[in-house]
């Protein structure tokens, strides 16, 4: 048995209830459904800062985000959820994703460096 690299996010259908109200499926859609930042964010302000530590410099950044307001009817969720969400896993993401975008660069960065010197003979 082997596994692909980049498995594909599996799908479902359900049948509906007899019962079910237009309005519940309704509901059920979109608490099933997937919410993304960009549906949720209205400004994003980035700020830099750059302090001299140990001879060294660092750089802060502050991320403000500036929230649409609740609509709780056309994404069906509550304003604390997203807060929540946004409070427990958004920090760790942004990390883990800066991280990597800073490792592809120092290692492209090394392999120019390494090509530097080394003339082309044609």
């Amino acid at each position: 048995m082997t596994a692909l690299c980049n498995p594909k996010t599996p799908t479902m259908t359900l049948p509906v209830a007899k019962h079910a109200s237009l309005e519940e499926i309704d509901a059920f859609c979109k608490q099933a459904s997937r919410l993304t930042l960009s549906q949720v964010v209205n400004f994003v302000q980035v700020k830099e800062t750059i302090v001299m530590l140990k001879g060294a410099h660092q750089h802060d950044y502050t991320v403000a985000l500036e929230l649409f307001p609740c609509n709780q009817e056309e994404y069906h969720v509550k304003p604390s959820e997203v807060l929540k969400t946004i409070g427990s896993s958004f920090g760790v993401t942004l990390t883990r994703e800066i991280r990597a975008e800073l490792k592809r660069r120092c290692l492209d960065l090394k392999s120019m460096v390494s090509e530097i010197g080394n003339g082309i003979v044609s």
